[in-house]
């Protein structure tokens, strides 16, 4: 029985990481480190929060290149712990160089 709580428990952390990553440019112009980093909060299984990104801010001069979401184990635990109540998403801006 501890074998299938624990394959329960690690699906469920594993299912929530689900990274996503919009390219608008050249790859090769892609600086090596993110402009800007920031963590969105979600509420209400993401029905409910705050997600709208900035990025003309980010790269005034050289303009952008890509964005990605990720969320990393710690995230997928606290989302798993409140059962979707809060999800946090933290949200990476690349300029191009």
């Amino acid at each position: 029985m501890k074998n299938f709580y624990f394959a329960l428990f690690s699906i469920a952390i594993l299912a929530g990481c689900a990274p996503a990553h919009l390219q608008l440019d050249n790859p090769d112009k892609k600086m090596a480190q993110a402009s800007f980093i920031e963590t969105h909060r979600h509420y209400v299984w993401g029905l409910w929060g705050s997600s709208s990104i900035q990025a003309d801010k980010a790269c005034p001069k050289t303009g952008l290149n890509s964005i990605e979401t990720t969320r990393n184990t710690l995230n997928g635990f606290i989302d798993f712990m409140t059962g979707g109540i809060y999800i946090p998403t933290t949200y990476a801006v690349y300029c191009n160089k």
